[in-house]
């Protein structure tokens, strides 16, 4: 099972592989740092394939058109509110 930790140690081992990828003079030390962690990475995302990819398509079937409904729906009151408050403002101004 895909832990909060384990995610987070993931996460650590995809930065830290990024990070020895930039660098441009490789150790002994630095190339099986590297090996451990794409063992890690290989491993933990083996065991943990299908939770992923569950996570994955729950977000992008049902999370990801919630907040296209909600951006739409901000985007129109923001235009009603714009219509609006100049109204109310030259009224308020007039009196």
């Amino acid at each position: 099972m895909l832990t909060y930790k384990l995610a987070e140690e993931l996460g650590g081992a995809l930065d830290k592989l990024e990070e020895l990828a930039q660098t441009k003079i490789k150790t002994k030390e630095s190339e099986a740092e590297e090996r451990g962690l794409k063992a890690f990475v290989a491993e933990t995302a083996t065991h943990n394939l299908q939770e992923l990819l569950g996570c994955w398509f729950t977000i992008r079937r049902e999370y990801e058109p919630l907040l296209n409904v909600l951006a739409v729906m901000t985007k129109r009151v923001q235009g009603v509110l714009a219509i609006k408050l100049p109204a109310n403002e030259k009224t308020t101004n007039e009196g």
